[in-house]
């Protein structure tokens, strides 16, 4: 008490050490913080489990609408496949949606000669909210292309061709 009174004698009125108090303080002071510690951990799983559940069932939200555009437009696993690896190359800021500007760059690294107002008007037919377009919008967006129908409808004719062949054959 000495070294920490030494300047001030008369603040120290009773110098007797206090032992039981200071361990009661430690032991508490110990149970209480691994208490809110565990709290906190627990409520870290928690929160991170919860994440990962939306995030799980919004993955297969998505996978049942990319499933309904693959039946709508008659689309196979390759041009699936494709899209996601194009929007995966569009998508440049990797927010999960294309929006307007990142499309528009990605028409003219490709050389599209469309218009601007007709990427717009058909952007909105993909994405009504503006929001951005996400892989199911982008997929309709590309599958309402003309270059596109043009092809999918000679691969439909080619298929009907080999099949109608395949039966003579038979």
């Amino acid at each position: 008490y000495n070294a920490v009174y030494a300047d001030y004698p008369e603040d120290c009125k009773n110098p007797q050490a206090l032992g039981f108090i200071a361990v009661l303080y430690f032991i508490l002071f110990v149970i209480v913080g691994a208490q809110v510690l565990l709290t906190l951990f627990i409520g870290v799983v928690t929160t991170s489990m919860d994440q990962a559940s939306e995030s799980k069932k919004a993955l297969q939200k998505l996978e049942e609408r990319i499933a309904f555009v693959k039946n709508r437009y008659d689309l196979n696993d390759y041009q699936i496949e494709n899209f996601r690896k194009c929007f995966a190359l569009l998508d440049l800021d990797n927010g999960g949606t294309i929006e307007e500007e990142e499309l528009k760059i990605g028409l003219e690294i490709v050389g599209s000669k469309m218009p601007f107002d007709e990427i717009t008007s058909r952007m909105q037919a993909a994405d009504p909210s503006a929001d951005g377009v996400d892989l199911v919008g982008f997929i309709i967006f590309m599958s309402s292309l003309p270059k596109f129908k043009q092809k999918r409808m000679f691969m439909k004719v080619l298929k009907l061709y080999r099949m109608h062949k395949r039966k003579k054959l038979e």
